[in-house]
């Protein structure tokens, strides 16, 4: 039995009209949970396959790149090595 109110009124819904309100309910639930869970899917494959995939490229193309980078010199200051100071700023 399913019991709706409605300004203040009471309307009992009992036999098939209950079994079908129950069904239609049933149903849309069901594809309610399976939109869901396909959106969840979708998203947890995704991540997935971005950190399977796409974090191994990365890297190695970090290490490839670090390769071919021009090598920094360091610059020596013939003030630091003689010991003189250095002007103030």
């Amino acid at each position: 039995m399913i019991i709706i109110g409605r300004n203040g009124q009471r309307l009992a819904v009992t036999g098939w009209r209950a079994w079908l309100l129950y069904g239609v309910a049933a149903l849309v639930l069901a594809l309610v949970a399976v939109i869901l869970v396909s959106l969840f899917l979708g998203i947890a494959l995704t991540v997935v396959t971005v950190l399977l995939f796409g974090l191994p490229i990365l890297l190695v193309l970090a290490l490839v790149l670090r390769l071919f980078r021009p090598q920094m010199r360091p610059m020596r200051d013939p003030r630091i090595i003689d010991h003189e100071p250095l002007p103030p700023r």
